[in-house]
């Protein structure tokens, strides 16, 4: 099968690119403000229920995976399980993840073991495996499988003195008297995120559901890669968004959209969405690709960006950095949440002419 879309680079998926560039680029916007106190609603995240633009930009990375993962996949047959390719992606995940937990103070009793690149690193190596494994049917079968058994029993159980309880105040859960926070404390103890211990947003028991979320974008990988150009095929991708997005809406008036859990509302909703952007930045990217070469930098070199922003924020420096030149914005534009959001907006020009840079001196090798 051969990739039906516009290729840079060689092999290179441009509108893929550009997708991961838009995460990246909201990730940097959400995780970079000028302050912390003053920050856009939109630009944080939902402490438990609910759903904020921030609550998009790791199911967006997630999503990806799945899509990548479907070019080393053919229909009909087993893909080949490449073990070296899994165990050195796998590792360079987790082992980044691990440092940027435990960079600057290298601090053992802070350390916090779960992390974003961790989960990346997993699901993409349990996806691959998987597929290999149980092929196409099967793989699909256990995934769904595995986010029904986890819906039910961390949606409609508690754990209850050592044993299984119906949850009397469902839909509500407690932080931490969850399925979710007793495997995380278990398995972790306190080295967890600070903010939600003992449960950590990328624990886990989490990770189940977020394995649908790469399946999601696994099938839509399989199909975009068999498209026609007609018009029936773009209108089946339309529906097919809205009907996740819908289906993920009139879901969480039963089981709420929750990023920390991964709620199946939340990876109905949130795959619709992806879904839906991929298929407009494609759309329009025919007409105008010249739109988004800026956007497609972050996502060529998105693991970079990560760690780089990983870094550069933990670092005294930037912490003097952002203070003053905050306070410039505050100054100039007399309104503190405009003054961070433009911080943000410098950081992320600041990030780009950085990899602008590599590309040019790239072009010498």
């Amino acid at each position: 099968m051969v990739p039906s879309f516009n290729v840079l680079d060689g092999n290179r998926n441009f509108n893929l690119d550009v997708l991961r560039g838009f995460a990246v680029f909201l990730m940097l916007l959400v995780n970079l403000p000028g302050s912390w106190s003053y920050q856009y609603f939109s630009f944080k995240h939902a402490v438990w229920n609910g759903f904020q633009l921030a609550d998009l930009v790791f199911p967006l990375f997630l999503w990806i995976v799945g899509f990548s993962v479907s070019f080393g996949y053919k229909e009909g047959g087993r893909s080949v399980l490449k073990w070296k390719k899994i165990l050195i992606r796998t590792s360079l995940l987790v082992s980044l993840g691990l440092f940027l937990n435990f960079f600057p103070k290298f601090s053992p009793e802070n350390f916090r073991i779960p992390g974003v690149l961790q989960r990346i690193g997993i699901v993409y190596s349990l996806t691959t495996v998987l597929l290999y494994l149980f092929g196409f049917r099967r793989y699909v079968f256990f995934v769904f499988g595995g986010l029904f058994i986890y819906t039910f029993f961390v949606w409609f159980t508690i754990p209850k003195e050592g044993m299984i309880s119906l949850n009397s105040d469902f839909p509500d859960l407690d932080l931490k008297n969850n399925w979710a926070s007793v495997v995380d404390r278990l398995l972790f103890g306190i080295h967890v995120w600070k903010e939600t211990t003992p449960l950590d947003p990328e624990g886990c028991l989490s990770t189940i559901p977020a394995l649908s979320t790469a399946l999601f974008g696994f099938l839509f990988g399989l199909q975009n890669q068999n498209q026609t150009n007609g018009s029936f095929f773009k209108a089946k991708i339309i529906l097919g968004s809205v009907i996740l997005i819908v289906t993920g809406i009139f879901l969480s008036y039963l089981i709420p959209l929750n990023k920390t859990l991964w709620s199946v509302s939340f990876v109905l909703f949130t795959a619709g969405i992806s879904q839906l952007l991929y298929h407009l930045l494609e759309f329009t990217g025919k007409y105008n690709r010249s739109l988004f070469n800026w956007l497609s930098l972050y996502g060529k070199y998105a693991l970079f960006v990560f760690v780089f922003a990983g870094v550069v924020a933990r670092l005294p420096a930037y912490s003097l950095f952002r203070k003053n030149v905050f306070q410039l914005f505050v100054s100039v534009t007399n309104d503190t949440y405009l003054a961070s959001f433009l911080f943000s907006i410098l950081m992320l020009l600041i990030v780009w002419v950085l990899l602008k840079i590599y590309e040019f001196f790239r072009r010498f090798d």
